[in-house]
């Protein structure tokens, strides 16, 4: 009879085995019967040991397999991340020489602008220069001298027409 449990008053309980045989003489028949009890407490203690091992390793197995699967997902979610962010590379890439590009031709405009600017600007001091000396030149005139331009408005009043008319330049030029 296998794993036999006796409670001790006092303790833990005690596991035995139980073999019963009977005892037989060639001529007589039955002598008796031998009971042996086999202390198996030590293997039912390692026993159980083993299986709440077993337990602990199928646990860990599963926690292992599931967080095997998590970091696979998470594998899997990183590298569609990495995917994504080589095309996002990619496009930005192609966006910075799309700029540079841009860059370049807003380069060349700016110095075909900073040309006419200074061509501009040198035409500004000829045209300052002229208009003075036609200023200087109708103002020194000592007669009105009026001056039109096509649409008939008054561009020049000199010294002359003011006395002449009673009008200042400011008043009538415009």
């Amino acid at each position: 009879i296998p794993d036999v449990k006796w409670q001790r008053p006092e303790g833990e309980p005690t596991w035995y085995d139980i073999h019963i045989d009977p005892l037989v003489a060639p001529d007589s028949g039955l002598l008796g019967v031998s009971v042996v009890f086999f202390d198996v407490s030590s293997t039912r203690v390692l026993l159980d040991k083993v299986v709440d091992s077993n337990r602990q390793l199928e646990t860990a197995y599963e926690e292992l397999q599931s967080t095997n699967e998590e970091l696979e997902t998470t594998n899997e979610e990183l590298q569609s991340t990495v995917e994504e962010l080589e095309t996002t590379n990619e496009e930005l890439q192609s966006t910075n020489e799309e700029l540079e590009t841009m860059n370049e031709e807003l380069q060349s405009t700016n110095d075909e602008l900073h040309t006419i600017n200074d061509a501009l600007g040198e035409r500004t001091t000829e045209l300052d220069g002229a208009r003075s000396f036609s200023d200087s030149l109708i103002n020194s005139i000592k007669l009105g001298v009026v001056v039109v331009d096509l649409e008939m408005r008054v561009a020049a009043w000199n010294r002359g027409c003011e006395d002449m008319w009673g009008l200042r330049s400011g008043e009538a030029v415009g």
